[in-house]
């Protein structure tokens, strides 16, 4: 079966949409990311039958360190085992050398061990070269299943300070308020993060009419992240996760996640609400060129 990689035009995403979640959907527009879509010929016609996102390297210069980082590899279960996903990562290794990066990597968690499916994933990849090791990087990870099981899962509301209110209930000029303090610590805050933020679990702290600090979540399929916090002060930090967990428990499902990357505050903050383990080590597969 002829396999054809080619870019994604922006145009053209809606043809590989069901490919893509929604988070990598929206980094497709990002100047660093790189999305291939791939298409193969079905009985004369050309199907999309894969997708693959990596990042480019910070720097292009020859000589960078920086490893090529791979976002997403998704072929379409009807044509899995037809070396369709081969022939897209053996592009991404190819492109991730013409960068001059020193290799590709791609991050996996503890958690997502626990998934069968993911096993013939890293043996996919091992085959193709990539080693797989434990980095000092983590993750906080919560399902669904912890959240309403845990008996020390208990928050009390009425020790939560006055003044949190979701995006859901803020007004367009309380938005734009917030949206215009917050850039000023990330230019693209609005952008990346305000428009995919979920309007029920993200959270803003006034007090008065000073802005104290902020939760943003976003949930991509079935799995919640907490992408951004900022607060003036450990107290309304904690404030913060508070109430986020408070929301995330009467919305969250079983099927559910909630993943945080690099928010020591807001991780340190549940570890105090819920008792147990909930650190997961990250795991890199990657490929070396030199």
């Amino acid at each position: 079966m002829k396999v054809i990689c080619e870019p994604i035009k922006q145009s053209q995403l809606n043809r590989f949409a069901a490919f893509l979640t929604e988070e990598i959907f929206a980094r497709a527009t990002d100047k660093n990311a790189v999305t291939y879509g791939a298409c193969a010929d079905v009985n004369g016609a050309m199907e999309a039958v894969g997708v693959i996102q990596f990042m480019k390297p910070d720097t292009e210069k020859k000589g960078s360190i920086d490893n090529l980082r791979l976002n997403w590899l998704y072929v379409d279960e009807g044509f899995r085992r037809c070396k369709v996903g081969k022939t897209l990562l053996e592009f991404a290794i190819k492109t991730a050398s013409d960068y001059n990066a020193f290799g590709i990597t791609f991050s996996l968690y503890e958690y997502m061990l626990y998934d069968s499916k993911l096993s013939d994933v890293i043996s996919f990849f091992e085959s193709l070269g990539f080693e797989k090791k434990q980095s000092s990087d983590s993750v906080f990870y919560l399902n669904g299943r912890q959240v309403f099981d845990d008996e020390d899962f208990y928050i009390d509301e009425d020790s939560i300070s006055r003044g949190i209110i979701s995006f859901s209930k803020l007004t367009p000029d309380m938005l734009s308020q917030a949206s215009d303090e917050f850039s000023k610590i990330n230019s693209d805050f609005y952008v990346r993060i305000m428009l995919r933020a979920d309007r029920e679990l993200s959270f803003l702290y006034e007090k008065g009419t000073a802005v104290r600090g902020a939760l943003i979540t976003e949930k991509c399929g079935d799995t919640y992240y907490v992408r951004e916090l900022f607060a003036d002060s450990e107290v309304a930090a904690r404030d913060l996760g508070r109430v986020f967990l408070l929301g995330l428990k009467k919305k969250m499902l079983y099927s559910d996640s909630l993943v945080i990357r690099d928010v020591p505050k807001i991780s340190s903050c549940m570890e105090e609400f819920i008792q147990g383990e909930h650190l997961q080590q990250e795991i890199k597969l990657t490929y070396t060129f030199r």
